[in-house]
């Protein structure tokens, strides 16, 4: 019984990982990145990760960080750049206009918050819902949304 147990355990926290590793952006099949983005993500990461590929010809890396047990995601393009880091953020790590306007605007729904980082040193945040990315700059404020499916993409008024 406890060994039954464990093991449903188990398979609800591997499911709960790989959301949590998907959550960044709306991921393809698993694929195998080029050698160079593998051996500039394992020279600086040592961890494995998940690897997605985007349209855009850029590689994501995604995987739980041990040391604080929150979803990172590498973003490298096809010759091993650094593209961007994003992290999944703890309800204090991100400003409090972006709870604001989430509770406003999705009253019941739970969220999470990513921090996005590129390599212009631009900070912005986001969260996923089921069809759409919500944009917020480095103060809070909303900025965009970005359709999943149609990658429509809807400005601030």
């Amino acid at each position: 019984m406890k060994t039954t147990l464990l093991y449903i355990l188990l398979v609800l926290t591997t499911a709960t990982f790989a959301q949590s590793a998907a959550d960044p952006m709306e991921l393809n099949q698993s694929v195998q990145p080029p050698t160079i983005v593998m051996t500039t993500f394992t020279s600086n990461y040592h961890t494995r990760a998940l690897w997605t590929a985007n349209e855009d010809n850029t590689f994501n890396g995604s995987y739980v960080d041990e040391s604080t047990n929150m979803g990172r995601v590498i973003i490298y393009d096809e010759r091993g750049n650094l593209v961007a880091v994003e992290n999944e953020l703890h309800n204090n790590a991100y400003p409090v206009a972006i709870a604001t306007w989430y509770i406003k605007n999705y009253p019941k729904e739970k969220f999470t918050i990513w921090s996005h980082y590129d390599t212009n040193d631009s900070k912005t945040y986001f969260a996923n819902r089921s069809q759409e990315t919500i944009w917020f700059d480095r103060n809070g404020t909303y900025t965009h949304t970005v359709k999943k499916s149609s990658q429509l993409i809807t400005k601030k008024s």
